[in-house]
């Protein structure tokens, strides 16, 4: 009899991509993938652990699942960053992230001898499955049958949008996250930031060749696909390991003879300026449709406190080039609020800075220190009390410039143009 699978996501767009390709895997090899715990021999949970409160998400969903019938392996980041907090309520086996192509195969051995180093690149986010909703059924039964996987895409992006307009709540019902077409460029991270525990799951850099990455970008182009989301860890370091760099990867990408737009993530500043005379060449050629570069703070002391990139001057000027070589180019920002020693004008200062660049959307992010990182060492720590009353300065600040505010706690929100 065929072991019965589960597979639940508490975690970002990577490890969902993540989760695609160990799905992928399993199901070539007759393990039967099922909707609901209570059917499953193994729970597979991918967790996060970037922030307290993806922790504590990640935490309840642990708890939960371990009320089933089934054996329970916790993937994702959370065993490499919180492995202590896992181990008190947890004993049982784990698939970390950055061991994921070593620790598959000895969680779910091979029955039809297919590797899972012979698995592609998953190009789409796993979802978790919705009873409640009949499309996502379908779709998961389309992507099973790529033959006819074009003719619904065409159908969604085409007719449909179309017919009631890409606002209508038609269209975004049927269409939630099949617009995009995610190549992962790299895994990794080359960055050291003081209030980071990211690195520890995932490791260090490991970036695909230029060549790799044009072949499955054309191949969703043949599918159909108009927008690209190039995900990776850490993105502005691509290449660094192989002896490129992500304006040589941007370079031969935008010169595809096509019709699509890009859409970058996780591009640190220092990456931006580095880099800033190849991407306002690249960026007139109207391609890329959306940046997202994280500022975390506009105060060069707190930049250098927390390892990042800290010449805000040559930030903002690179942002400015980028604004100007391209007026329709989307920019999106982070910031943190409440990094230890962090003063009210330095906290100020990053909301200037953020209404002089004038942003589309982002996230305000309270501070939350992570254990065993070295923002741990930093005082004095800003109170929360404190914190929480620059958050609601910063909701009202951001109201006031016509923003839309999506709440998700008292310490972290989203923000977006109205």
């Amino acid at each position: 009899m065929n072991k019965k699978v589960f597979v639940y996501l508490e975690a970002c767009n990577r490890r969902a991509l993540d989760a695609t390709k160990v799905i992928d895997y399993l199901s070539k090899n007759n393990y039967d993938i099922v909707d609901k715990p209570e059917h499953s021999d193994v729970i597979l949970l991918f967790t996060c652990a970037t922030s307290d409160r993806d922790v504590l998400f990640s935490v309840r969903r642990v708890k939960e699942f371990q009320k089933y019938d089934a054996e329970l392996i916790v993937a994702g980041c959370l065993p490499s960053i919180e492995p202590d907090l896992l181990n008190q309520i947890f004993d049982g086996r784990t698939l970390k992230t950055k061991n994921l192509d070593s620790e598959v195969e000895s969680l779910f051995p091979p029955k039809e001898n297919i590797k899972f180093n012979s698995i592609k690149e998953a190009n789409m986010c796993f979802q978790n499955f919705n009873k409640r909703n009949p499309i996502l059924i379908i779709r998961k039964t389309f992507e099973r049958l790529p033959f006819i996987e074009k003719l619904y895409l065409y159908i969604e992006s085409h007719i449909l949008k179309n017919l009631f307009g890409k606002h209508s709540l038609l269209y975004r019902f049927y269409s939630t996250k099949r617009d995009y077409f995610y190549v992962r460029v790299s895994r990794g991270c080359m960055g050291n930031c003081s209030y980071c525990g990211i690195k520890k799951a995932i490791g260090g850099l490991e970036s695909k060749k230029i060549s790799d990455i044009i072949k499955e970008f054309k191949q969703g182009l043949a599918k159909g696909y108009k927008i690209f989301i190039l995900s990776s860890d850490d993105l502005g370091s691509y290449g660094l390991d192989i002896g490129s760099n992500l304006v040589e990867l941007l370079d031969e990408i935008t010169k595809i003879p096509d019709d699509f737009k890009i859409i970058i993530h996780s591009f640190s500043p220092r990456w931006m300026v580095k880099y800033i005379d190849g991407l306002e060449k690249i960026v007139k050629r109207n391609k890329i449709k959306n940046l997202e570069i994280p500022i975390q703070s506009g105060s060069r002391r707190i930049l250098k406190m927390m390892r990042r990139f800290s010449d805000v001057e040559k930030v903002r000027s690179a942002f400015l080039r980028l604004k100007k070589a391209n007026p329709s180019l989307v920019l999106n920002t982070d910031i943190i609020v409440g990094f230890p020693t962090e003063s009210d004008e330095e906290f100020r200062k990053s909301l200037s800075f953020f209404e002089e660049i004038n942003f589309s959307s982002g996230s305000i992010i309270g501070f939350s220190c992570k254990k065993g990182t070295d923002a741990e060492k930093i005082e004095p720590k800003i109170s929360n009390e404190e914190i929480l009353n620059r958050m609601k300065y910063a909701k009202k600040y951001l109201k006031r410039k016509e923003y839309g505010i999506n709440s998700l706690s008292n310490t972290y929100f989203l923000f977006s143009k109205k």
